[in-house]
């Protein structure tokens, strides 16, 4: 007897989108956009009648959720009554007596993990599999999580463990676990926490978050759900890429050599993963620029060619004389050059003012 699942987590509905970057209206299009990827996990569900969806936590988050969010969850948990629907929570939507949770009432087919003290089970006969969770609480797990590691499961079982804590990294905040002894007990370990799609075992996965949410440097960009279908010996997991964007990170060495045209094409240059229309880009700007070049008309002449581009500036200018090209040589501007020359090129505000300063003097030449 096998049954078919979805394994999601981190959905996050509601979160405030906090890239100082972003407009207001790109903020808002972007908390709609976690709805419609959540319809689309729903709507996976229905269309290829799937027995169960798991849910590890950070469902919502609760602090800029209100009732009627929960609400339209429920709406939509209603539109799959034939797919048992199993809820643990995490850190961002704790369970506590004041939870949005605990105020509406939950289709039949839903099984919500509500208790913080102790490790709660689920049994599904039908499909002879048990689910075992700890929902986090606003103090998290503390030192709770030994009862994961002491559950008495059941062999003639398909045990499932829905957890939202790190088996990575040991944080000291209440939310670590030891993959080891996990591995060993459950037949599937369905976790949430870590936003970054892993498979730690064959056994325990995070799907990541469907939707991601900000830039980071050497952050895979796969972002989407498990499909699976479980077994007592049998298990077998694919990941489902369903993000609408993805938030894509690279860096773009310049050589003082380079010229306006150079630097641009670089920018410009993209691989099959990115998506310029639709992606969100984050360019990392490293190296040593030749002072007649412009950074910032650059920049600005970048910006038509993708839906969302900006720039981390960690770039030096040549501030030699000898090495300089193009038509900058004049007293004025040499003798500028000439005292920025040694001064400490890892200092970023330094660095803007050289190139504020060269651009001005630049134009003054050019108008006269």
């Amino acid at each position: 007897m096998k049954a078919t699942f979805l394994h999601t987590a981190d959905i996050h509905l509601g979160v405030k989108i906090n890239n100082k970057n972003f407009s207001l209206r790109e903020r808002e299009k972007r908390r709609i956009e976690l709805w419609e990827t959540f319809e689309k996990i729903i709507n996976i569900a229905k269309e290829e009648c799937i027995n169960y969806l798991f849910i590890a936590g950070d469902m919502i988050n609760q602090e800029y959720c209100i009732f009627k969010d929960v609400k339209r969850i429920i709406s939509l948990f209603e539109k799959i009554k034939n797919t048992n629907v199993v809820i643990t929570c995490g850190d961002n939507d704790p369970y506590t007596i004041t939870s949005l949770y605990e105020f509406v009432e939950w289709p039949s087919n839903v099984f919500f993990f509500k208790n913080t003290d102790r490790v709660e089970k689920f049994e599904f006969e039908k499909d002879n599999i048990c689910v075992y969770s700890l929902s986090c609480s606003e103090n998290n797990f503390g030192n709770k999580i030994e009862q994961v590691y002491n559950t008495k499961t059941d062999n003639s079982k398909v045990n499932i463990l829905l957890l939202h804590a790190d088996a990575l990294i040991d944080k000291n905040d209440g939310l670590h676990i030891d993959s080891n002894i996990i591995k060993y007990k459950f037949n599937y370990c369905a976790m949430g926490h870590v936003h970054e799609h892993l498979n730690l075992e064959p056994n325990i996965i995070y799907p990541g978050t469907p939707e991601p949410f900000k830039f980071k440097y050497n952050q895979n960009d796969r972002h989407g759900i498990i499909k699976g279908e479980i077994g007592l010996d049998f298990l077998s997991t694919e990941f489902l890429p369903i993000s609408n964007r993805k938030f894509v990170y690279k860096e773009v060495n310049i050589e003082k050599d380079f010229d306006f045209n150079q630097i641009l094409d670089l920018i410009k240059a993209t691989e099959n993963k990115i998506d310029i229309m639709k992606d969100f880009v984050k360019i990392k700007l490293t190296g040593i620029v030749s002072n007649d070049v412009s950074v910032e008309e650059i920049k600005n002449e970048a910006k038509q060619f993708f839906y969302y581009i900006e720039f981390e500036d960690d770039y030096t200018y040549e501030k030699s004389i000898m090495e300089t090209v193009g038509k900058l040589r004049g007293n004025i501007i040499e003798n500028y050059i000439l005292q920025f020359e040694n001064t400490d090129k890892s200092d970023k505000i330094n660095e803007k003012a050289f190139e504020l300063g060269l651009q001005m003097l630049k134009s003054e030449e050019v108008g006269r």
